[in-house]
């Protein structure tokens, strides 16, 4: 979605899933630009790797969820659900000391 984030305004989604390894622009570049343009979009971050530095990065850019996408299939419906309804949540598999991170304010 990296290059198409410019195109958001097109669709205004309720929810966003975030690969953070995309070809054309990272993830976190992209939750940048989606989140200056619409502070109230709502982003999932799809990851590979528990406590991934990358994952800290994206919660501090702006997303509000992340899920294991080895566990997808587990998590992702309550996770978009939740997100939805203005929650964050984290994967249960999130390393237990999570580094205070503030969000990334405009």
């Amino acid at each position: 979605m990296g290059v198409k984030a410019s195109q958001v305004p097109e669709c205004l989604p309720d929810v966003t899933l975030m690969d953070l390894q995309m070809a054309d622009m990272n993830g976190i570049d992209a939750i940048i630009a989606i989140r200056d343009e619409f502070p109230e979009a709502r982003i999932i971050v799809l990851t590979t790797y528990v406590g991934d530095v990358q994952v800290f990065r994206a919660l501090k850019a702006g997303a509000q969820a992340y899920v294991m996408k080895n566990l997808v299939h587990k998590e992702l419906l309550q996770t978009i659900r939740a997100v939805y309804a203005g929650r964050k949540t984290m994967s249960p598999r999130w390393p237990p000391k999570l580094p205070h991170m503030p969000a990334r304010r405009r």
